[in-house]
């Protein structure tokens, strides 16, 4: 029972972890990319 709960655990914790992580990927991105159409423009 243990094992079981301790793989639910982990599958929960690695999903929320790759939303996380995922999520500020998009917004680094976002930020590098007006960042260097800001430059490009001024």
């Amino acid at each position: 029972v243990q094992v079981i709960h301790f793989i639910i655990y982990f599958t929960l914790f690695s999903f929320l972890l790759f939303r996380f992580y995922e999520r500020s990927i998009n917004v680094h991105t976002y930020l590098y990319i007006k960042s260097y159409l800001h430059l490009c423009y001024n």
